[in-house]
Protein backbone atom coordinates (compact mmCIF):
# COMPACT_ATOMS: atom_id res chain seq x y z
CA UNK A 1 0.00 0.00 0.00
CA UNK A 2 1.37 3.36 -1.02
CA UNK A 3 -0.68 5.33 1.54
CA UNK A 4 0.69 5.83 5.03
CA UNK A 5 -1.14 4.06 7.85
CA UNK A 6 -2.21 7.31 9.47
CA UNK A 7 -3.87 8.42 6.19
CA UNK A 8 -6.03 5.28 5.94
CA UNK A 9 -9.71 5.62 6.80
CA UNK A 10 -10.34 1.86 6.51
CA UNK A 11 -8.43 -1.15 5.24
CA UNK A 12 -9.67 -4.71 4.64
CA UNK A 13 -7.52 -7.62 3.48
CA UNK A 14 -8.22 -11.36 3.07
CA UNK A 15 -6.65 -14.31 1.20
CA UNK A 16 -10.18 -15.65 0.45
CA UNK A 17 -10.37 -13.57 -2.72
CA UNK A 18 -12.56 -16.07 -4.61
CA UNK A 19 -15.11 -16.16 -1.76
CA UNK A 20 -15.34 -12.39 -1.80
CA UNK A 21 -15.67 -12.40 -5.60
CA UNK A 22 -18.51 -14.95 -5.40
CA UNK A 23 -20.30 -12.76 -2.87
CA UNK A 24 -20.04 -9.64 -5.04
CA UNK A 25 -21.06 -11.64 -8.12
CA UNK A 26 -24.33 -12.65 -6.44
CA UNK A 27 -25.00 -9.10 -5.29
CA UNK A 28 -24.32 -7.83 -8.82
CA UNK A 29 -26.90 -10.22 -10.34
CA UNK A 30 -29.59 -9.15 -7.86
CA UNK A 31 -29.15 -5.38 -7.72
CA UNK A 32 -26.87 -2.64 -9.02
CA UNK A 33 -26.20 -0.45 -5.98
CA UNK A 34 -25.59 -1.01 -2.30
CA UNK A 35 -24.61 0.61 0.97
CA UNK A 36 -21.48 -0.36 2.92
CA UNK A 37 -21.25 0.60 6.59
CA UNK A 38 -17.77 0.62 8.15
CA UNK A 39 -17.22 0.52 11.93
CA UNK A 40 -14.43 -0.56 14.23
CA UNK A 41 -15.98 -4.06 14.41
CA UNK A 42 -15.89 -4.58 10.64
CA UNK A 43 -18.19 -3.63 7.81
CA UNK A 44 -21.69 -4.55 6.60
CA UNK A 45 -23.01 -4.61 3.04
CA UNK A 46 -26.76 -4.12 2.57
CA UNK A 47 -28.98 -3.86 -0.48
CA UNK A 48 -32.51 -4.48 -1.68
CA UNK A 49 -34.52 -5.00 -4.86
CA UNK A 50 -38.25 -5.64 -5.32
CA UNK A 51 -38.25 -9.05 -3.64
CA UNK A 52 -34.90 -9.62 -1.89
CA UNK A 53 -33.14 -7.92 1.03
CA UNK A 54 -29.49 -8.90 1.47
CA UNK A 55 -26.95 -8.29 4.20
CA UNK A 56 -23.31 -9.38 4.49
CA UNK A 57 -21.31 -9.04 7.71
CA UNK A 58 -17.50 -9.01 7.54
CA UNK A 59 -16.17 -9.04 11.10
CA UNK A 60 -12.86 -7.60 12.25
CA UNK A 61 -12.26 -10.67 14.44
CA UNK A 62 -12.83 -13.19 11.62
CA UNK A 63 -10.06 -15.61 10.69
CA UNK A 64 -7.96 -14.91 7.59
CA UNK A 65 -9.00 -11.29 7.77
CA UNK A 66 -7.17 -8.05 8.54
CA UNK A 67 -9.24 -4.95 9.18
CA UNK A 68 -8.49 -1.43 10.41
CA UNK A 69 -10.79 1.54 10.86
CA UNK A 70 -9.53 5.04 11.55
CA UNK A 71 -12.23 7.67 11.17
CA UNK A 72 -13.63 10.48 13.30
CA UNK A 73 -17.18 9.12 13.01
CA UNK A 74 -18.29 5.87 14.61
CA UNK A 75 -19.83 4.80 11.30
CA UNK A 76 -18.94 5.55 7.69
CA UNK A 77 -21.69 4.88 5.13
CA UNK A 78 -20.78 4.79 1.45
CA UNK A 79 -22.75 3.90 -1.68
CA UNK A 80 -21.00 1.93 -4.42
CA UNK A 81 -21.88 0.21 -7.69
CA UNK A 82 -21.80 -3.59 -7.57
CA UNK A 83 -21.31 -3.71 -11.32
CA UNK A 84 -18.13 -1.63 -11.13
CA UNK A 85 -16.78 -3.52 -8.12
CA UNK A 86 -17.37 -6.95 -9.67
CA UNK A 87 -15.82 -5.84 -12.99
CA UNK A 88 -12.58 -4.95 -11.17
CA UNK A 89 -12.26 -8.24 -9.23
CA UNK A 90 -13.69 -10.73 -11.75
CA UNK A 91 -10.16 -11.95 -12.64
CA UNK A 92 -9.04 -12.91 -9.13
CA UNK A 93 -7.92 -16.51 -8.60
CA UNK A 94 -7.82 -18.79 -5.60
CA UNK A 95 -4.19 -17.90 -4.85
CA UNK A 96 -4.83 -14.15 -4.78
CA UNK A 97 -5.17 -11.82 -1.85
CA UNK A 98 -7.66 -8.97 -2.08
CA UNK A 99 -7.61 -5.57 -0.37
CA UNK A 100 -10.27 -2.89 -0.03
CA UNK A 101 -9.20 0.49 1.40
CA UNK A 102 -9.73 4.26 1.31
CA UNK A 103 -7.64 7.24 2.38
CA UNK A 104 -8.60 10.61 3.75
CA UNK A 105 -7.54 12.19 0.48
CA UNK A 106 -9.61 9.82 -1.68
CA UNK A 107 -12.79 10.41 0.35
CA UNK A 108 -12.37 14.20 0.49
CA UNK A 109 -11.58 14.71 -3.20
CA UNK A 110 -13.99 16.21 -5.73
CA UNK A 111 -14.86 12.67 -6.86
CA UNK A 112 -14.75 10.47 -3.74
CA UNK A 113 -13.46 6.98 -4.43
CA UNK A 114 -12.06 3.85 -2.80
CA UNK A 115 -9.34 1.42 -3.88
CA UNK A 116 -9.45 -2.31 -4.68
CA UNK A 117 -6.20 -4.24 -5.01
CA UNK A 118 -5.44 -7.92 -5.56
CA UNK A 119 -2.16 -9.81 -5.94
CA UNK A 120 -0.90 -13.43 -5.74
CA UNK A 121 0.85 -14.88 -2.70
CA UNK A 122 4.32 -14.38 -4.18
CA UNK A 123 3.53 -10.68 -4.95
CA UNK A 124 4.88 -11.11 -8.49
CA UNK A 125 2.43 -8.42 -9.54
CA UNK A 126 -0.56 -6.52 -8.22
CA UNK A 127 -3.58 -4.81 -9.76
CA UNK A 128 -4.96 -1.66 -8.15
CA UNK A 129 -8.24 -0.02 -9.14
CA UNK A 130 -10.06 3.08 -7.97
CA UNK A 131 -13.88 3.02 -7.90
CA UNK A 132 -15.89 6.22 -7.71
CA UNK A 133 -18.48 6.33 -4.94
CA UNK A 134 -22.11 6.93 -5.73
CA UNK A 135 -22.70 8.68 -2.41
CA UNK A 136 -21.29 9.34 1.04
CA UNK A 137 -23.32 9.05 4.25
CA UNK A 138 -25.99 7.01 2.45
CA UNK A 139 -29.14 5.90 4.20
CA UNK A 140 -28.75 2.44 5.73
CA UNK A 141 -31.41 -0.13 4.89
CA UNK A 142 -33.11 -1.62 7.91
CA UNK A 143 -33.10 -5.33 8.63
CA UNK A 144 -36.62 -6.63 7.83
CA UNK A 145 -37.10 -9.39 10.43
CA UNK A 146 -34.10 -10.02 12.70
CA UNK A 147 -35.76 -12.63 14.97
CA UNK A 148 -37.04 -15.70 13.07
CA UNK A 149 -39.24 -18.30 14.74
CA UNK A 150 -37.04 -21.19 13.58
CA UNK A 151 -33.43 -21.51 12.42
CA UNK A 152 -32.51 -24.80 10.76
CA UNK A 153 -29.34 -26.01 9.01
CA UNK A 154 -29.35 -28.09 5.80
CA UNK A 155 -26.82 -29.14 3.16
CA UNK A 156 -26.11 -26.33 0.70
CA UNK A 157 -25.12 -28.53 -2.25
CA UNK A 158 -28.10 -30.86 -1.74
CA UNK A 159 -30.59 -28.00 -1.67
CA UNK A 160 -29.00 -26.36 -4.72
CA UNK A 161 -29.25 -29.63 -6.66
CA UNK A 162 -32.98 -30.13 -6.03
CA UNK A 163 -33.91 -26.44 -6.39
CA UNK A 164 -32.22 -26.35 -9.80
CA UNK A 165 -34.10 -29.47 -10.91
CA UNK A 166 -37.43 -28.10 -9.65
CA UNK A 167 -36.92 -24.78 -11.46
CA UNK A 168 -37.38 -26.62 -14.78
CA UNK A 169 -41.07 -27.36 -14.12
CA UNK A 170 -42.11 -25.02 -11.30
CA UNK A 171 -42.00 -21.27 -10.70
CA UNK A 172 -43.52 -21.10 -7.20
CA UNK A 173 -42.69 -22.88 -3.95
CA UNK A 174 -43.58 -23.05 -0.26
CA UNK A 175 -41.27 -23.76 2.66
CA UNK A 176 -42.46 -25.05 6.03
CA UNK A 177 -41.62 -27.40 8.91
CA UNK A 178 -43.12 -30.84 9.31
CA UNK A 179 -42.71 -33.09 12.36
CA UNK A 180 -42.03 -36.73 11.50
CA UNK A 181 -41.84 -39.77 13.80
CA UNK A 182 -38.23 -39.55 14.90
CA UNK A 183 -37.17 -36.12 13.65
CA UNK A 184 -38.27 -32.82 12.18
CA UNK A 185 -37.96 -31.99 8.50
CA UNK A 186 -37.93 -28.93 6.29
CA UNK A 187 -40.51 -29.44 3.55
CA UNK A 188 -40.42 -27.64 0.23
CA UNK A 189 -43.49 -27.84 -1.98
CA UNK A 190 -43.05 -26.92 -5.65
CA UNK A 191 -46.25 -25.84 -7.40
CA UNK A 192 -47.06 -26.28 -11.10
CA UNK A 193 -50.10 -26.66 -13.33
CA UNK A 194 -49.45 -30.40 -13.68
CA UNK A 195 -49.27 -31.02 -9.93
CA UNK A 196 -46.98 -30.57 -6.93
CA UNK A 197 -43.69 -32.04 -5.73
CA UNK A 198 -42.77 -32.28 -2.05
CA UNK A 199 -39.13 -32.35 -0.94
CA UNK A 200 -38.16 -33.13 2.65
CA UNK A 201 -34.79 -32.42 4.30
CA UNK A 202 -34.09 -34.24 7.55
CA UNK A 203 -32.97 -31.82 10.25
CA UNK A 204 -30.12 -32.69 12.57
CA UNK A 205 -30.34 -29.33 14.34
CA UNK A 206 -33.36 -27.07 14.84
CA UNK A 207 -33.18 -23.87 16.87
CA UNK A 208 -36.37 -22.31 18.15
CA UNK A 209 -36.24 -18.53 18.41
CA UNK A 210 -38.53 -15.87 19.78
CA UNK A 211 -40.50 -15.69 23.00
CA UNK A 212 -43.98 -15.45 21.49
CA UNK A 213 -46.53 -18.24 21.44
CA UNK A 214 -46.42 -18.49 17.66
CA UNK A 215 -42.90 -19.89 17.81
CA UNK A 216 -44.30 -23.03 19.45
CA UNK A 217 -46.43 -23.82 16.38
CA UNK A 218 -45.02 -25.56 13.36
CA UNK A 219 -45.46 -23.78 10.05
CA UNK A 220 -48.11 -25.37 7.82
CA UNK A 221 -49.11 -25.21 4.17
CA UNK A 222 -52.18 -23.05 4.74
CA UNK A 223 -50.56 -19.99 6.26
CA UNK A 224 -47.17 -20.09 4.50
CA UNK A 225 -46.21 -17.68 1.75
CA UNK A 226 -45.42 -18.55 -1.85
CA UNK A 227 -41.88 -17.78 -3.01
CA UNK A 228 -40.29 -17.52 -6.45
CA UNK A 229 -38.29 -20.66 -7.34
CA UNK A 230 -36.04 -18.77 -9.80
CA UNK A 231 -34.97 -16.31 -7.10
CA UNK A 232 -34.12 -19.08 -4.61
CA UNK A 233 -32.33 -21.03 -7.35
CA UNK A 234 -30.23 -18.02 -8.39
CA UNK A 235 -29.09 -17.37 -4.82
CA UNK A 236 -28.40 -21.01 -3.89
CA UNK A 237 -26.52 -21.67 -7.15
CA UNK A 238 -24.11 -18.77 -6.75
CA UNK A 239 -23.62 -19.17 -3.00
CA UNK A 240 -23.24 -22.97 -2.90
CA UNK A 241 -19.45 -22.64 -3.10
CA UNK A 242 -19.18 -20.49 0.02
CA UNK A 243 -19.65 -23.31 2.53
CA UNK A 244 -21.06 -26.82 3.04
CA UNK A 245 -24.23 -25.77 4.89
CA UNK A 246 -26.77 -22.98 4.91
CA UNK A 247 -29.26 -21.81 7.52
CA UNK A 248 -32.95 -21.29 6.82
CA UNK A 249 -34.90 -18.64 8.77
CA UNK A 250 -38.57 -19.61 8.94
CA UNK A 251 -41.39 -17.45 10.30
CA UNK A 252 -45.09 -17.22 9.60
CA UNK A 253 -46.06 -14.60 7.03
CA UNK A 254 -42.53 -13.20 6.91
CA UNK A 255 -39.73 -13.33 4.30
CA UNK A 256 -37.79 -16.56 3.82
CA UNK A 257 -34.25 -16.18 5.15
CA UNK A 258 -31.12 -17.93 3.85
CA UNK A 259 -27.74 -17.43 5.51
CA UNK A 260 -24.40 -18.60 4.09
CA UNK A 261 -20.90 -18.44 5.55
CA UNK A 262 -18.39 -16.52 3.40
CA UNK A 263 -15.51 -18.89 4.04
CA UNK A 264 -13.90 -17.72 7.29
CA UNK A 265 -14.40 -13.97 6.83
CA UNK A 266 -18.09 -13.54 7.69
CA UNK A 267 -21.64 -14.41 6.61
CA UNK A 268 -24.30 -13.21 4.17
CA UNK A 269 -28.09 -13.35 4.64
CA UNK A 270 -30.84 -13.10 2.03
CA UNK A 271 -34.48 -12.38 2.85
CA UNK A 272 -36.92 -13.25 0.05
CA UNK A 273 -40.38 -11.71 0.16
CA UNK A 274 -43.32 -14.02 -0.38
CA UNK A 275 -45.58 -13.22 -3.31
CA UNK A 276 -48.91 -14.19 -1.75
CA UNK A 277 -50.24 -16.57 0.91
CA UNK A 278 -52.18 -19.66 -0.06
CA UNK A 279 -55.31 -18.46 1.71
CA UNK A 280 -55.24 -15.06 -0.02
CA UNK A 281 -54.60 -16.77 -3.34
CA UNK A 282 -57.73 -18.90 -2.96
CA UNK A 283 -59.80 -15.84 -2.07
CA UNK A 284 -58.47 -13.89 -5.06
CA UNK A 285 -59.11 -16.80 -7.42
CA UNK A 286 -62.68 -17.06 -6.09
CA UNK A 287 -63.18 -13.33 -6.52
CA UNK A 288 -61.71 -13.45 -10.04
CA UNK A 289 -64.11 -16.25 -11.00
CA UNK A 290 -67.03 -14.20 -9.73
CA UNK A 291 -65.85 -11.15 -11.68
CA UNK A 292 -65.47 -13.28 -14.82
CA UNK A 293 -69.04 -14.50 -14.43
CA UNK A 294 -70.23 -10.91 -14.09
CA UNK A 295 -68.42 -9.92 -17.26
CA UNK A 296 -70.36 -12.59 -19.17
CA UNK A 297 -73.71 -11.22 -17.96
CA UNK A 298 -75.66 -8.68 -19.99
CA UNK A 299 -75.34 -5.22 -18.61
CA UNK A 300 -78.77 -3.86 -17.73
CA UNK A 301 -77.96 -0.54 -16.08
CA UNK A 302 -75.12 1.65 -14.95
CA UNK A 303 -75.82 0.78 -11.30
CA UNK A 304 -75.00 -2.90 -12.00
CA UNK A 305 -71.37 -1.93 -12.64
CA UNK A 306 -70.47 0.51 -9.83
CA UNK A 307 -66.72 -0.02 -10.29
CA UNK A 308 -66.77 0.99 -13.94
CA UNK A 309 -67.32 4.62 -14.82
CA UNK A 310 -69.71 5.49 -17.57
CA UNK A 311 -67.89 5.93 -20.83
CA UNK A 312 -69.67 7.74 -23.68
CA UNK A 313 -69.77 6.02 -27.00
CA UNK A 314 -67.26 7.42 -29.38
CA UNK A 315 -68.62 8.77 -32.62
CA UNK A 316 -67.45 6.88 -35.63
CA UNK A 317 -65.56 9.11 -38.01
CA UNK A 318 -66.73 8.80 -41.62
CA UNK A 319 -65.06 10.12 -44.74
CA UNK A 320 -66.96 13.21 -45.95
CA UNK A 321 -68.84 12.71 -49.26
CA UNK A 322 -69.34 15.71 -51.58
CA UNK A 323 -72.98 15.96 -52.67
CA UNK A 324 -73.68 16.56 -56.38
CA UNK A 325 -75.54 19.76 -57.24
CA UNK A 326 -78.92 19.21 -58.93
CA UNK A 327 -79.18 20.71 -62.46
CA UNK A 328 -82.39 22.59 -63.38
CA UNK A 329 -84.33 22.05 -66.67
CA UNK A 330 -83.37 25.48 -68.01
CA UNK A 331 -79.69 24.73 -67.47
CA UNK A 332 -80.05 21.41 -69.26
CA UNK A 333 -81.75 23.09 -72.32
CA UNK A 334 -79.06 25.81 -72.45
CA UNK A 335 -76.31 23.21 -72.30
CA UNK A 336 -78.01 21.24 -75.15
CA UNK A 337 -78.33 24.36 -77.37
CA UNK A 338 -74.67 25.18 -76.75
CA UNK A 339 -73.60 21.72 -77.77
CA UNK A 340 -75.78 21.80 -80.93
CA UNK A 341 -74.36 25.17 -82.01
CA UNK A 342 -70.88 23.81 -81.83
CA UNK A 343 -71.67 21.12 -84.42
CA UNK A 344 -70.55 21.86 -88.08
Amino acid sequence: MNAAKEDLVFWFSTPDATKFRTLISTFNSLLSENVIVFTKKGFTITGRNNTVFLKADILESAANTSFKYNHDKEKLNIGISFRELFARISQVSQADQIELFATKKSLSSMKPHIFVRYSPDNFAFFVENSIKLISLDSDVLQHPHPDPQYVCSISCSLMQKHIRAASKFSSKMQVFLRPLKNHNAVAMRFLSDAGVQDLFFKLNTLTQGGDNEQSKELISFEDEQIFCVQTVNAISTKQSGLGPNLELFLSKNKPLGLRFNIGLIGSVSYYIDGEITAVKKELIETKSSAEAARIGMKRTSKEAWPEIEHIAKEKKLKRPVKKKKKTSIKEKIAALDQATAALP
